[in-house]
């Protein structure tokens, strides 16, 4: 009887120490090139890692983990396996051998919870059937500021207040809609005597859209929002439709454009289009669109352009960016053409050579966007004075040693009349942990010129904590000189200023910038105000 019981003994120990050996996984989720697996967690698992099914009596080696969370893995297939959702795998410590071959590049390490966390398990409904739960997220931010200057002149008192609200929800109540907002409200108060139909208030709606992603697959949003993938159209009122295919995306446009003076909506500016585009996510990140659209003014056309869009990293260190415009349609004395004309052009490629210097330099070339329609009484004149206004930059960063950076940046506008050009000449250095008085400290000098104005611009500013955690101090100085061609003035400005920032709670801070400035006889006064309050949920 002892040696029966001794040898059960023995075989649940054995049985024990081998499970504990052994994770079990759920496959959550599975899209078209990744298999999402969900553990009670994932401690001994490592990005390459090997999980297993078992059908019958045969333990195959199926997924490779390419990215983890802490109860998360996103996977690849391998061997040809065959998984489907809801199917169980397994994680031993001691897994099976795979051949290189067979394992898929692995993804570098990056904190994937955000992503994984978009498609939760299923939840049961009434009806004891599954549907797809998403993680709602809320991120939110509200200000309100006051602006107010004050002059030793006569009725030249400014003062100002603004409103400004910011409204992110991502999948409302776990579901495929979420609202974006942007609004900004902004009043006026003058001491002058105006007429009674000078406006003083301004209420701007910058972004308001709700948006509706049934998968990763398709996007549709309804309302005023700016498209990423054509952020030289500016904000469109109406509905936006996206659909993903691999690595290639379409979408379709139809709306309306803001009010050219209003910023309101318009329902006489009409707008449709669509763009088709490509983007890849590998080690060299690219994503290219290119579209076409038509903007209308009380049914007849206003402008028709294409556009072409662009962005790259080929490493962590060249990033590329570039945008253009070509308009095709010009209507003029009643004549209408399709001759290309490009309107704008820009181009800006940054290279990082080592974590202690790197460089940007940009080009842009920029022709008046002509509305044929709105601008009708002006086309003549703008037509006339066709020229691209052209521009390049270069800026050059530096870290030398450690807490000190540095860096210069010049900047040249011309055309080819040789009116309106300028050069710009701007160097910064700083010291973010000064010995001795602590804190950092920032030197900024900025000298340009052009064909009507000289300037020259120096400031120095002391940034530190006063109380650790609860309470911020920024102290400034500003010497602005201005020399103008057109007489023997030379204008001397002095700035002095101070800025406390008051961190009330962890989402709640408070804010208070005084500022006097000197110029000759004059003086001014400036007080800002600002309270910040924001709100997350995820």
């Amino acid at each position: 009887m002892r040696r029966a019981i001794t040898v059960i003994l023995m075989f649940w120990s054995i049985v024990i120490s081998t499970q504990s050996d052994i994770k079990e996984g759920l496959v959550t989720f599975k899209a078209s090139t990744n298999v999402y697996v969900r553990f009670d967690n994932t401690d001994n698992i490592s990005v390459g890692d090997t999980l297993v099914n078992e059908i019958g009596d045969q333990v195959n080696a199926c997924l490779i983990v390419q990215r983890k969370s802490s109860t998360s893995c996103v996977c690849s297939i391998i061997n040809d396996c065959v998984i489907s959702k809801n199917d169980k795998v397994y994680f031993r410590l001691a897994n099976l051998p795979v051949e290189q071959s067979e394992i898929s590049e692995v993804i570098p390490e990056i904190e994937i919870e955000p992503l994984i966390s978009e498609i939760l398990e299923e939840e049961p409904d009434s009806d004891n059937q599954s549907i797809r739960r998403y993680r709602e997220a809320i991120n939110a931010r509200i200000s309100a500021a006051s602006y107010s200057n004050m002059s030793n002149h006569e009725n030249e008192d400014l003062h100002r207040t603004m409103l400004r609200m910011s409204i992110n929800m991502q999948h409302i109540d776990g579901s495929p809609f979420s609202i974006e907002s942007y609004v900004n409200y902004r009043k006026n108060y003058l001491q002058r005597e105006v007429s009674p139909d000078y406006k003083t208030s301004f209420l701007n709606v910058y972004n308001l859209a709700l948006s509706y992603n049934p998968d990763s697959l398709l996007a549709i949003s309804l309302g005023r929002k700016i498209n990423r993938k054509a952020s030289s159209i500016g904000p469109i009122d109406g509905l936006q439709v996206e659909s993903l295919w691999g690595k290639l995306y379409s979408g379709a446009i139809i709306g309306f454009r803001p009010d050219i003076r209003t910023f309101g909506f318009n329902s006489e500016l009409f707008e449709y289009g669509g763009y088709l585009g490509f983007e890849s996510n590998g080690k060299v990140f690219s994503q290219s669109t290119i579209g076409l659209l038509e903007q209308r003014n009380k049914g007849a056309i206003d402008r028709r352009y294409g556009y072409v869009q662009h962005s790259s990293s080929f490493s962590k260190r060249v990033r590329l960016f570039s945008s253009l415009e070509v308009d095709l349609y010009r209507k003029l004395n009643g004549s209408t053409t399709t001759d290309p004309r490009l309107t704008n052009l820009f181009i800006s490629l940054n290279y990082k050579f080592s974590r202690k210097f790197n460089a940007t330099v940009s080009y842009d070339s920029r022709r008046r966007i002509i509305y044929y329609e709105t601008l009708r009484t002006d086309i003549e004149n703008l037509l006339a004075d066709d020229i691209a206004r052209q521009g390049l930059r270069l800026r050059l960063a530096v870290s030398p040693l450690r807490y000190i950076n540095g860096g210069v940046s010049i900047a040249s506008r011309f055309q080819n009349d040789n009116q309106n050009a300028s050069m710009n000449i701007n160097g910064f250095l700083s010291h973010s942990r000064m010995p001795g008085i602590g804190g950092r400290i920032s030197i900024n000098f900025n000298h340009n010129e052009s064909n009507y104005l000289t300037s020259n611009i120096f400031s120095i500013r002391h940034s530190r904590s006063l109380i650790d955690r609860k309470l911020n101090g920024d102290f400034y100085y500003r010497r602005a000189q201005y020399s103008y061609f057109s007489n023997e003035v030379s204008n001397l400005q002095q700035y002095f200023g101070t800025s406390l920032s008051l961190r009330l709670n962890k989402t709640l801070r408070f804010s208070l910038l005084g500022e006097m400035s000197l110029r000759e006889e004059e003086r001014n006064i400036r007080i800002n105000t600002k309270l910040i309050k924001r709100f997350n949920k995820r």
